[in-house]
């Protein structure tokens, strides 16, 4: 019996250990490459990533590979440039960013000054291509159970919910 008491303890420790370890993901990221017009890596380029709805504002450094990346990002509509002496300024806008996905913008910096600059108003690619994870947004995970359940259906009448049985 004590035996079996302890090892009853350690599953349950187990999985509460399981549970605080792996909290719901709710972000996203925003991704991509920074190059030349020739496709060739710019390194040492800096990368500002503004939330347009709240305006807060994150910086980075692309790598010797030209690579980017803002991790930890709530959903949200984004927008982004890059900059680099030597370099026009690119931009892009209206980038959004939904639960758990990666985001994967890669930018390209045209010759010329920096007080020039190259803007891109368009939404970045939604393909989810970075990683296998799935995410859903309340509302949707709402919507969609309530379809599941049939409750978004036409109101229902006295005589649907007895042959229903609801």
């Amino acid at each position: 019996m004590n035996r079996l008491l302890q090892v009853a303890f350690a599953v349950f420790f187990a999985l509460v250990v399981a549970a605080v370890r792996m909290p719901a993901q709710t972000f996203g990221q925003v991704t991509g490459q920074i190059t030349d017009s020739s496709g060739a890596a710019v390194p040492d380029a800096a990368v500002t990533l503004k939330n347009t709805a709240t305006d807060a504002v994150r910086q980075t450094v692309s790598t010797a590979s030209g690579d980017y990346s803002f991790p930890s990002l709530p959903p949200g509509t984004y927008s982004i440039a890059a900059e680099k002496q030597g370099f026009k300024k690119s931009e892009s806008s209206n980038i959004t960013v939904q639960v758990q996905q990666t985001v994967r913008l890669d930018l390209t910096l045209a010759v010329g000054q920096v007080t020039e600059s190259v803007v891109v108003n368009a939404s970045a690619v939604a393909l989810q291509a970075e990683n296998a994870t799935v995410g859903i947004t309340e509302e949707a995970a709402q919507t969609a159970t309530g379809r599941a359940l049939g409750c978004l259906d036409s109101p229902r009448t006295s005589e649907d919910t007895l042959e229903r049985g609801l």
